[in-house]
């Protein structure tokens, strides 16, 4: 079932002997089960379809972002996502993706208030790379003008000059530019 440009990968998948069958089958069921459970606007089943596979396949952050949205945007139900997310940063330590969720799901949630306690954990997780801490700033750039701080704009770039783990003098000055 599926795309015809998808014969190809299976094919190929097939021929390595690494095609799962019953892993695919298995995998179909449960997007068709969400897809109905959100065509007929019940959130809590939905998110609980969600939950369940993200507990099996807890590096799958697109399962994050979808309970995320759910559990914001549908059911008012903030708080669920913070537990959720806060889950993730056990299960995913270091990852900085879950970090851009949970500064999304902040966003989403109005709680503006929350941004300066999430930036000194980001930095105290991740000040050692400044690839993520430009990241991070790039986001708060972005926040709506009366939200905008850039405190914590500086103290995310700050940290990577400070912390960084640069390769060379040359990556320094970039970063520096």
């Amino acid at each position: 079932r599926g795309s015809i440009r998808q014969v190809p990968a299976v094919l190929k998948l097939i021929r390595e002997n690494k095609f799962d069958l019953p892993e695919r089958i298995r995998t179909e069921k449960f997007t068709l089960d969400v897809s109905n459970a959100i065509k007929n606007k019940q959130f809590d089943k939905a998110n609980k379809l969600i939950y369940a596979e993200w507990e099996k396949f807890p590096a799958n952050l697109e399962l994050l972002s979808m309970y995320l949205l759910i559990s914001g945007r549908h059911l008012k139900r903030f708080d669920d996502g913070f537990k959720v997310i806060a889950e993730a940063g056990k299960k995913l330590p270091g990852n900085p993706e879950v970090g851009v969720l949970e500064f999304q799901h902040i966003c989403s949630a109005g709680l503006f208030n929350r941004l300066d306690e999430f930036s000194k954990r980001m930095i105290a997780i991740h000040g050692s790379n400044p690839d993520t801490m430009t990241k991070f700033a790039s986001l708060f750039i972005k926040l709506p003008a009366k939200e905008l701080q850039p405190r914590q704009i500086n103290a995310f770039l700050s940290a990577g000059w400070r912390n960084g783990k640069f390769k060379n003098d040359a990556e320094k000055a970039n970063y520096a530019i």
